[in-house]
């Protein structure tokens, strides 16, 4: 699944996972956090799509912006 970086408020640091989650249960996708500090402004998530990470733009008061997280390399 694509990885997604959100920039988070902050401000209610304890209410954002469940924000999060319950954004992706009111429209019914999966989300899994990536990041293992839950408390920062930053948080990885990987979600299935580009617009579900739309969806907690529309919704979420908490999320300031996504980017997708991509990682290329040449050896």
């Amino acid at each position: 699944m694509p990885q997604y970086i959100f920039r988070l408020s902050l401000q209610h640091p304890t209410f954002r996972l469940p924000s999060l989650k319950s954004i992706a249960d009111l429209y019914g996708f999966p989300i899994r956090f990536v990041s293992e500090d839950k408390f920062r402004s930053v948080l990885v998530v990987e979600l299935e799509k580009d617009e579900d990470a739309e969806k907690f733009l529309e919704r979420g008061v908490l999320v300031m912006y996504a980017m997708t997280l991509t990682l290329s390399w040449h050896s």
